[in-house]
């Protein structure tokens, strides 16, 4: 018996999000931001440019996309839901690519992070908390952890990963 229609689109979908994505991401390792355009992500992943459309916006959309699954160890840890060593091999990975992490905390890049940091803390945080105070608590934690690991990753903070962990581990988002 064959699988619903809908089951296999969703599994074509899933797969071509998953090439853009991974073009980007390859895109991203061997440049600038910048210098990436939406026609290198199309070349690089083989797929049409409607296609393309079909599932991103811009650029900036794929770019917050591949940052999702990396923000969401920096959210759970926001939020008191850190797995430590989740939280160190992100950390580390950060540190490995420290020169690709500059790029990505350039400063036409990182308030774009920022602003979808602090979108998905907010959504992660209790729903009784009044919702300027959800926002804020959700913006200010977000700027201040991304705001650490591009100090970190750019030298102007010299410390471990454990310590920029365990740092992270105790800076909770606590509501005003």
């Amino acid at each position: 018996m064959s699988e619903p229609e809908s089951a296999t689109e969703s599994r074509q979908v899933r797969r071509t999000r998953e090439t853009i994505l991974r073009a980007f991401r390859d895109l991203f390792l061997a440049r600038r931001y910048r210098e990436i355009r939406v026609t290198d992500i199309i070349d690089a992943a083989n797929v049409g440019r409607s296609t393309f459309y079909d599932h991103f916006a811009n650029k900036d959309e794929v770019l917050l996309s591949s940052m999702s699954p990396l923000l969401e160890v920096f959210i759970d840890a926001a939020v008191g839901k850190a797995d430590p060593q989740k939280l160190r091999a992100v950390l580390t990975h950060f540190r490995a690519e420290s020169s690709r992490a500059r790029s990505l905390f350039s400063y036409e890049v990182f308030f774009k992070i920022v602003d979808r940091h602090a979108e998905l803390i907010e959504d992660a945080l209790p729903q009784t908390i009044a919702p300027v105070t959800r926002k804020l608590t959700a913006m200010q934690t977000a700027a201040a952890q991304l705001s650490i690991i591009r100090a970190w990753t750019t030298g102007q903070i010299v410390a471990s990963t454990d310590e920029i962990a365990a740092h992270l581990l105790r800076q909770q988002a606590m509501p005003c």
